[in-house]
C-alpha cells in the first residue's frame, strides 16, 4: 500500500514538473518528489519535459487548455508510461 503511494506521488510530482508547476505544498517542499531519487531519474525526466510542448501530451499527443487537466491526464490515463519512462518498476 505504501508503495503504491510512493509511485502515485512520484508520478504526480512527474506530472507537474511537466505542466510547470510549483511541488505540491512549496511551503514544505522545496523540491520534486522525482529528485530524491536520483541523477538517473532527475536525467530522464528532463528528457520527458524536453518531449512536451506547452501542455500537449508526451504520449498520447493530446492538447490541454488547463495545466490542471494536463496533470489529471498523466497521472490518471499515462501512469504507467511514465514510471517505465523514467525507470521505475511498474
Amino acid at each position: 500500500m505504501a508503495i503504491a503511494k510512493e509511485r502515485e506521488a512520484l508520478v504526480l510530482s512527474v506530472a507537474r514538473f511537466l505542466a510547470g508547476l510549483k511541488p505540491k505544498r512549496a511551503a514544505t517542499a522545496r523540491s520534486y518528489r522525482f529528485e530524491r531519487y536520483g541523477s538517473e531519474v532527475v536525467a530522464r525526466v528532463y528528457e520527458l519535459k524536453r518531449l512536451v510542448d506547452g501542455l500537449t501530451c508526451p504520449f498520447c499527443h493530446k492538447r490541454f487548455r488547463r495545466s490542471s487537466g494536463f496533470v489529471y491526464h498523466i497521472v490518471r490515463m499515462h501512469r504507467l508510461d511514465v514510471e517505465e519512462f523514467i525507470g521505475v518498476e511498474p
